[in-house]
């Protein structure tokens, strides 16, 4: 160990091998490659070479590799040198050699990875020897070393026999230079109750790279606590005495504290976090009026940033503003909480840490005066709202205040006491209508924006709605059936949500429906491409341009059309034709609309790819196919997923070529259709014939791309090069859902059990969370179908279709929140093909026998209450499904 360095430790050896071959001038012993020789000093009595490889991992392989196979040489590496001398003599003051270890040394290969393997000769007596390393972040100067020490080794009594060939491993040991706690400004939640606060202690070298391993640390950490002087805090571990035990937790029992200090030593080097306590008054309501109550909160380490608030149920209680900002670190913000009636609500406000402050309300009857109930509406859309006074016989005048909706007239005569205004969406947010007639009647409004306007909430596909739902953990429960409509069709595509009008595609006879997001009611219903057409790929919407974008599937076999329709009217704007069929989902960028078409399979075979039209007039600006062999398949029959570069998604396979961008994912220009990338990923040695499509889609997060293999596997790769960074197993066959995320946890459906249900069949499935890095986290079996599609997510709430279920989940652990079962059809049950569709507006599903309902938080209608509509052919009495090739098939 280098007597320099203030502590060091022993992690994983990565690729650092020292061999020794000792001879006279090159005589005797078993022959190595000759390696460069070293810049050396003169050692008394010399009479072997101690030969030495080395290999320095490039920056780039150690991020890859570092949470899987922790493993240390530092990157910064560029001088190494050595000591080799009698064992029990005094280590000499000079080295016995000082090498070059640069990516430009000759002593040095560069690998195409970045990494380096160097091999250079040191002088070395024969006899029992000690050999020291010692690595520099510095290229030598003047055949001396240079820069900061960043890794030791040491290794004591080697016998050197001239003549004689010797392989030995030295350990390379980090230097350690600095220290580094994480989070350095901690949080805490001053309400009396005990809180679990994760810290990491990282250990770094000289050139702030991370140092990893198990073996213990030369010299420990000391971790200790000061400034508590209530000892409120206390710490996991007082000492951390290898790298693996970096993870450390601090407990706060909930006591006073003003302010403390975390400190991590060894020796002169030291690292510290603050902790500061969030404190807020009152942490309890309790409330017999309607007087409204100041709540405030302030918090030391949270400097200039910005809280939100809000309540579980504006029944019991509001809360006001819905975002406070706090400017300084003494700054106090402060809501008002306005009690309404009696019950029992929760104050959420959001920070560095969620505050939730338990709200009970009790008062009598009469002694509070509510007003009408709060009213929705989605822009652009307006209602009407009908005002009556019995016995008035004036004029209403109508009025707004908020700014974000607007009531006409302004005006209106009411003979007969009563009278009708109209009330219109002008911009998300809240405003009050009053109408004054005898009384002033006041109405509070909630103005939302629908934004599921494609089959994976926007051109990423990660499935991630607006935090605008109103749909948390705690407010799931309140979900409750605002409408249910039974069109009677076969639909296998989810619900679009947009501009206050939701959107069904049917796979029977083509029938699109425009269905009104409030109520249900059928706005318009058309059959664009006539009344034997099949639509099997969820259609996506501009509301820039009010077009809905949707093609049609058929047998293979035939050119089918691709079409925009007018949002408003169910109109056909424009026409496009495209080979084959169409099974996937549009993709919306810079003015155009991209479709991929299906290739088939054999003896079927067609020529598939992704088309690029304009969006306003529907002419060809793009193409790209997979097989430039005519009529030989590879398709596109999922959803397409945009980086803001190129245009990503999964392929199949070809009839007789072997073709790398098919059975793939592929990266395609979306202005030229030219392959930039393919990652053909399904282990098979040929990719022609073999049906191991990727028929789900591509979530996009941070640089990645998030993907499953119809072999059964889910696939993490780079987004610039397509190389796989990770893979696990789904834990069923034939995946082809499209993962979601949350932004921690990735929900990912494995496909069909063959045998779960019926050997010889495609049943059951598993459902898992995994994490970024593709851990498993949780799983969930299914006893009868997969869940396809994809599973959005709002707050951590994750809706899933499973079998005649709608289903919400938390995200993290996969725990159920709430459940709701559609009712059997024709004694069968629904199956839910088509994925939820999460707006602000509320929750909608589609099931295969053609119901479509729609929940929202505080709906309460049952189902038998639903209405129903007897919309085309009626049903066949036996259950259908959707196979794994997309078809509908009987049970």
């Amino acid at each position: 160990m280098s007597t320099g360095s203030p502590f060091a430790l022993r992690p994983i050896l990565l690729c650092s091998l020292v061999a020794i071959v000792a001879g006279c001038g090159g005589g005797g012993g078993a022959a190595l490659p000759q390696a460069p020789s070293a810049t050396s000093a003169p050692v008394s009595g010399q009479s072997a070479k101690v030969q030495l490889s080395l290999t320095i991992p490039s920056a780039k392989a150690v991020s890859a590799r570092k949470v899987r196979l922790p493993k240390y040489v530092s990157v910064s590496t560029q001088g190494v040198a050595i000591y080799a001398y009698a064992t029990g003599t005094t280590k000499p003051t000079s080295p016995s050699a000082v090498v070059d270890v640069s990516s430009g040394s000759s002593a040095c290969t560069l690998a195409t990875d970045g990494s380096r393997s160097c091999v250079f000769a040191v002088p070395a007596p024969t006899g029992t020897d000690t050999i020291e390393v010692d690595l520099y972040d510095h290229v030598p100067v003047a055949g001396q070393p240079s820069g900061s020490l960043v890794g030791v080794g040491t290794v004591a009594n080697q016998q050197i026999t001239a003549g004689v060939t010797k392989y030995l491993s030295i350990v390379i040991d980090g230097v350690v230079a600095s220290i580094s706690i994480q989070p350095q400004l901690i949080s805490v939640a001053a309400d009396g109750k005990t809180h679990a606060i994760p810290l990491t202690v990282n250990l770094l070298d000289a050139d702030q790279n991370y140092i990893v391993g198990s073996d213990p640390l030369q010299t420990p950490v000391t971790m200790s606590i000061s400034g508590d002087t209530n000892h409120t805090l206390t710490l996991s571990s007082s000492q951390i005495t290898s790298p693996a035990g970096n993870a450390l937790n601090l407990s706060y029992n909930g006591g006073t504290l003003s302010s403390a200090t975390v400190t991590a030593a060894a020796g002169a080097i030291t690292s510290t976090a603050t902790v500061s306590p969030v404190n807020y008054t009152p942490t309890t309501i309790s409330a017999t009026t309607t007087n409204p109550i100041s709540l405030t909160v302030t918090d030391a380490a949270f400097s200039g940033g910005t809280y939100t608030a809000a309540t579980s149920d504006p029944t019991c209680a509001t809360v006001s503003p819905s975002l406070g900002y706090q400017g300084s670190s003494s700054a106090v913000v402060t809501f008002t909480v306005t009690p309404v009636n009696t019950g029992a609500c929760t104050i959420t406000i959001g920070g560095p840490i969620p505050l939730s402050i338990p709200v009970s309300v009790a008062m009598s009857n009469g002694s509070i005066s509510i007003g009408a109930a709060t009213h929705w509406l989605v822009i652009p859309r307006s209602e009407p709202l009908a005002v009556s006074e019995t016995g008035f016989t004036g004029t209403f005048s109508a009025s707004t205040s908020g700014g974000t909706c607007s009531i006409s007239p302004s005006t209106a005569a009411a003979p007969s006491g009563a009278a009708t205004f109209t009330v219109s969406a002008v911009a998300e947010g809240g405003c009050t209508v009053s109408v004054v007639g005898a009384k002033t009647h006041t109405y509070t409004y909630d103005i939302k924006s629908d934004t599921w306007s494609t089959f994976g909430g926007d051109a990423s596909n990660d499935g991630r709605a607006s935090a605008n739902t109103g749909i948390t953990q705690s407010t799931v429960g309140k979900l409750g059936l605002r409408w249910l409509i039974q069109l009677n069709h076969y639909i296998v595509t989810s619900p679009i949500v947009a501009n206050g009008r939701v959107y069904v595609a049917a796979d029977d006879d083509g029938s699109v429906f425009a269905l009104d997001a409030k109520t249900g009611s059928i706005v318009w219903h058309v059959q664009p491409f006539g009344s034997s057409a099949k639509i099997a790929g969820t259609p996506e919407f501009d509301a820039s341009k009010n077009l809905l974008f949707l093609g049609q599937h058929v047998p293979t076999g035939s050119a089918v059309p691709f079409a925009a329709l007018n949002g408003d009217t169910g109109q056909t704007v424009w026409t496009a034709t495209v080979p084959g069929d169409v099974r996937g989902e549009p993709l919306i960028t810079n003015g155009n609309v991209y479709i991929g078409n299906a290739g088939g399979d054999p003896p079927a075979c067609y020529q598939g790819g992704v088309y690029g039209f304009n969006e306003s007039t529907g002419a060809q600006v793009m193409h790209f196919i997979v097989d430039p062999t005519p009529n030989d398949g590879g398709s596109n029959w999922s959803p397409i997923s945009f980086d803001g570069t190129n245009l990503i998604f999964g392929t199949g396979n070809t009839c007789t070529q072997n073709i790398t961008a098919a059975n793939a994912v592929v990266a395609v220009a979306p202005s030229t259709g030219k392959l930039v990338w393919d990652a053909p990923i399904t282990g098979v040695p040929t990719y022609c014939c073999y049906d191991l499509d990727v028929g789900g889609g591509e979530m996009l997060l941070n640089g990645r791309v998030y993907f499953t293999s119809k072999n059964g596997n889910f696939y993490v790769l780079n987004d610039l090069t397509g190389a796989v960074l990770y893979q696990a197993p789904t834990g069923g066959n034939s995946p082809l859902g499209t993962p979601s995320t949350d932004g921690t946890t990735v929900i990912v459906s494995g496909g069909f059990l063959n045998a779960t249900v019926d050997p010889g069949g495609y049943y059951g499935g598993v459902l898992n969370g995994f994490d970024l890095n593709a851990n498993r986290k949780w799983q969930i079996v299914m006893a009868h179908d997969p869940v396809p599609g994809i599973v959005p997510i709002t707050n951590n709430v994750a809706f899933a279709n499973i079998d005649a279920n709608l289903e919400a989940l938390n995200a993290e652990t996969g725990t159920v929140l709430w459940t709701y079962s559609f009712p059997p059809y024709a004694a069968t049950l629904a199956w839910l093909y088509g994925s939820p569709a999460v707006a602000e507006s509320g929750v909608y599903v589609n099931t295969t026998y053609g119901t479509v309902a729609a929940f929202g938080i505080g709906d309460t209608l049952p189902a038998t209450a639903a209405r129903r509509y007897s919309i085309g052919k009626p049903l066949p009495s036996q259950r259908v499904r959707v196979n794994e090739h997309g078809q509908l098939v009987p049970y």
